[in-house]
C-alpha cells in the first residue's frame, strides 16, 4: 500500500502485490498453504489499543479494511491460501479447522503434479 499509495484500487494493490511475491519468488518458492485467520475489525482494533495504548485512527482503520480486502483477495484467487474466520469461534474450534487443513494438505496429492 505504501508503494501504489493508499487510496489506490485494489485491483492496483492486488497486481502489485502479485509483483513481490514472484520478486521473492526467486530466491524462497512459494507455500504449499497459507492460512488467513481473520477476525472481527472492531475486535482486532480494540486489542490493538489495548495492546499498544494507541488509539486507532480512522485513516488506519481505513488502511487495515483494505488491508483485509487485499487479503481476502488474494486467497481466494490461490487454492493455495486457506482462510479461517475466527469471529465467534472459539479458540478450540480455530484449532481444529486448522488441524482438519493441515490434514488435507497432507494426504493431497502433490502439489503441481
Amino acid at each position: 500500500m505504501i508503494l501504489a499509495g493508499w487510496k489506490a484500487p485494489l485491483g492496483r494493490l492486488h497486481a502489485l502485490a502479485g509483483q513481490i511475491l514472484q520478486i521473492g519468488a526467486r530466491w524462497r518458492p512459494h507455500p504449499d498453504l497459507a492460512v488467513l485467520l481473520t477476525d472481527d475489525l472492531d475486535v482486532c482494533v480494540q486489542r490493538f489499543t489495548e495492546r499498544t495504548g494507541t488509539p486507532v485512527t480512522g485513516h488506519d482503520r481505513q488502511l487495515l479494511a483494505t488491508v483485509e480486502q487485499l487479503y481476502r483477495s488474494r486467497a481466494a484467487a490461490d487454492d493455495r491460501w486457506w482462510h479461517c474466520p475466527v469471529a465467534g469461534r472459539s479458540d478450540d474450534e480455530v484449532l481444529d479447522a486448522l488441524q482438519a487443513a493441515c490434514d488435507r494438505l497432507l494426504t493431497a496429492p502433490v502439489w503441481g503434479g
